[in-house]
């Protein structure tokens, strides 16, 4: 957890925060809501 804490450190400090957590949150929408997730089978 500590190396974790130090990247995140490392990005805030070097000013791409904004843009890290931006894809921090396209990552978690691709995960948490994928396209092909639940397709259904049309009978």
């Amino acid at each position: 957890m500590a190396e974790a804490m130090l990247k995140l450190r490392a990005v805030y400090l070097s000013g791409d925060w904004d843009v890290y957590w931006q894809w921090h949150i396209q990552q978690d929408q691709l995960r948490l809501y994928h396209k092909d997730t639940w397709l259904l089978d049309a009978k």
